[in-house]
């Protein structure tokens, strides 16, 4: 299957397991019988909409991925907020205590926080990029 394929794929099993876990919470199932309901009417939807055979353990594979990436991404924002959060907050004090604003203004991010901080901008920015650029 070529990559555009599986991309278009896993969009249409994301969508189609939301909307199944949103009716499987409308008929009052709960717990891992919601999550076995969800999964299984996914599975069905998909594979007619795919033209081809989806298992369960492929619509599994693909939600836990987008669970794993989007948990990852929380973390990642969480740490880079934190992290320019206190460099903001170092850039204040030493601002405060220099009196000007010109020394503050030159190096608002310390060097060791920049380069921590770049690697995660550039995985970001890959992470963004079309299908169809990558």
């Amino acid at each position: 299957m070529s990559r555009r394929m599986e991309v278009g794929l896993r969009t249409l099993v994301l969508a189609i397991h939301e909307e199944a876990t949103i009716t499987a919470a409308a008929k009052g199932l709960t717990g891992a019988l919601a999550q076995l309901a969800a999964l299984r009417e996914t599975a069905s939807l998909a594979s007619g909409q795919a033209g081809r055979a989806v298992g369960e353990e492929e619509v599994m594979r693909i939600v836990l991925n987008a669970r794993r990436v989007r948990q990852t991404r929380a973390e990642a924002q969480a740490t880079t907020a934190g992290a320019l959060t206190k460099a903001a907050t170092k850039a204040a004090v030493a601002t405060a205590k220099a009196g000007t604003a010109q020394e503050a203004s030159d190096n608002p991010v310390p060097v060791r926080v920049r380069r921590r901080l770049a690697p995660l901008a550039v995985r970001s920015l890959t992470r963004n990029l079309p299908a169809i650029v990558r």
